[in-house]
């Protein structure tokens, strides 16, 4: 069981799709992975869903999204099914809540688990490492010069940034290793600018 939750919803992505490539596995993927939405979610339903077999496979996933929307009776028999979970079952829960919310029974016992993890925004120092760390999984290098300038134009959501990355691997085309000028050719200012920023640019007639 994880119960994945925070701000920074590409992250979370990144998790519940590591989760799935680790436990889904040859043809019979896409039968043994299932998808409740937290509001309105029927908690009957998604246990069924966790205690059935998986079909020629050794795992199947379960993701609930928007888990912080489960109404608190149906959080009570999911509170049962986690305290005894299907060995051959990935339950996932995601939430954009900032933190967990120990005022649930059900969070509460994940928390004391262990298997709740808290994905918040990537520094600046952070997001330049996971570009350097993006691009060598796409098949290119970038250096630290070129990866900080990425991040500078792209602004620290790390959505935004990684729709950058994408563009100026695409750019680069042929080459193995992408540089600052690729980066300041290809990438689009999509940086979230503060109500300070726009007063000083007002004060400088900019």
């Amino acid at each position: 069981v994880y119960y994945l939750c925070g701000v920074e919803d590409c992250l979370i992505e990144e998790k519940v799709e590591a989760i799935k490539a680790a436990a889904l596995t040859g043809a019979f993927a896409s039968m043994n992975y299932q998808v409740f939405e937290g509001k309105g979610l029927s908690a009957e339903e998604v246990v069924a869903a966790a205690s059935t077999m998986p079909a020629f496979s050794d795992k199947r996933v379960i993701l609930v999204k928007d888990a912080g929307a489960i109404k608190e009776k149906e959080e009570e028999t999911l509170l049962k099914y986690v305290q005894n979970p299907s060995a051959s079952t990935c339950l996932i829960f995601t939430s954009d809540a900032k933190k967990p919310s120990l005022s649930s029974p059900l969070v509460k016992f994940l928390f004391e688990k262990g298997v709740v993890t808290v994905f918040y925004h990537l520094k600046e120092r952070e997001l330049v490492a996971w570009v350097v760390k993006e691009v060598k999984a796409l098949g290119k290098t970038i250096n630290a010069g070129a990866a900080t300038r990425l991040v500078d134009i792209a602004g620290t959501r790390l959505r935004d940034v990684k729709g950058e990355v994408e563009k100026v691997f695409l750019f680069a085309g042929e080459k193995t290793a992408i540089d600052v000028v690729d980066v300041e050719d290809a990438c689009l200012d999509c940086r979230e600018e503060t109500i300070f920023g726009l007063s000083d640019a007002i004060g400088a007639r900019d």
